[in-house]
C-alpha cells in the first residue's frame, strides 16, 4: 500500500497517465514505477473513466492515484468509491482548503464523504462496510497540491492539518518565488525543498512534486523527497518516438523541444 510505504519514509516514484489508456497503466506497472496518478485534470478523461484505469493498476499490482479537478466532495469520493488508493487535489492555498480535502475524503463523523456498502472499493458490498471503513481510513492518501505563491506563503498552516498525507509543491512556482525562476536544479532551490522537507516531517507529511526528467528529478531524492512524479506518459511517448526517428535517420543532435 502506497499509504504504508509513505510511512515508512519509503521513496515512491510514479508518473502521470494523461489518456484513459488501460494498456499503458499495465505497462507502468511493468517497467517499476511505484505508481500512477490518472490526472482527470489535464488529461484527455475526466473522472468517469477512471475506474478501468485502476481496475487494470490494481491488476497490475500499481497504486493508482486520481487527481480530481477540483475540491468538490463527489468527484472526489467518487475516485475512491471507484478503489483508487488516494486523491491529488490541486490548487490548495489555505488551511481551510485544506481542511476541505480532508473532509471529502473522510466518512462521518470525521468528514462528509457519503457511504455506498455495494461500491468496487469495498468489494462490490462482499467487504463488511465497517471493515472497509476502517481499511480506508488507514490507507488513504491525501496529496494536496501547493501550486501558487498564497499556497506557498501559508505551507506552514496546511501542514498542520490533520489527515494531509503529501504536500505536492509547485516547483516552477517554488523556484519563481525563490529567485530562480525556471532553474530546476538551482542550488538554492534545492536548499530550500530541503527545509520544506525538514519542516513537513515535523508535521508527519511528506513532500511530492514533479520533475520533467530522471535527470533533473535523482537530485531531490537527496533533499528527502518522498513522492517523486517524472515526466508524463505523453512525454514519455513523444520522446520515443523523437528518438526512434532520429535513431532511424541518423541524426541524434536534432534540436528537442523547449523545457526538454
Amino acid at each position: 500500500m502506497l499509504a504504508e510505504d509513505l510511512r515508512a519514509g519509503r521513496t515512491v516514484v510514479g508518473t502521470w497517465l494523461m489518456g484513459p489508456c488501460p494498456s499503458q497503466v499495465e505497462m507502468l506497472a511493468a517497467a517499476g514505477f511505484d505508481f500512477v496518478v490518472l490526472d482527470t485534470e489535464h488529461g484527455s478523461y475526466g473522472v468517469e473513466a477512471a475506474e478501468s484505469l485502476v481496475r487494470a493498476a490494481d491488476a497490475a499490482g500499481l497504486a493508482a492515484l486520481i487527481r480530481v479537478q477540483d475540491l468538490a466532495p463527489a468527484p472526489i469520493a467518487k475516485a475512491l468509491d471507484f478503489g483508487a488508493q488516494g486523491v491529488v487535489v490541486p490548487h490548495v492555498d489555505t488551511a481551510e482548503e485544506a481542511r476541505r480535502a480532508v473532509r471529502a475524503v473522510c466518512f462521518p463523523p470525521r468528514g462528509v464523504r457519503s457511504g455506498a456498502p455495494t461500491v468496487r472499493a469495498a468489494r462490490y458490498g462482499f467487504l463488511p462496510w465497517r471493515e472497509y471503513v476502517d481499511r480506508a481510513s488507514r490507507s488513504t492518501v491525501l496529496v494536496v497540491q501547493v501550486e501558487g505563491a498564497e499556497g506557498l506563503a501559508r505551507l506552514d498552516d496546511i501542514l498542520r492539518v490533520d489527515g494531509v498525507g503529501v504536500v505536492f509543491i509547485g516547483t516552477f512556482d517554488l523556484a519563481a518565488s525563490t529567485g530562480v525562476p525556471g532553474i530546476l536544479d538551482h542550488p538554492a532551490l534545492l536548499e530550500r525543498v530541503g527545509e520544506i522537507v525538514a519542516r513537513a516531517r515535523r508535521h508527519g507529511v511528506a513532500v511530492g512534486l514533479w520533475m520533467p526528467t530522471p535527470e533533473q528529478a535523482r537530485p531531490w531524492l537527496t533533499r528527502g523527497v518522498q513522492m517523486v512524479t517524472v515526466s508524463n506518459t505523453d512525454l514519455i511517448f513523444a520522446d520515443a518516438c523523437r528518438t526512434l526517428v532520429r535513431r532511424i535517420r541518423g541524426n541524434p543532435s536534432d534540436p528537442t523541444p523547449e523545457g526538454r
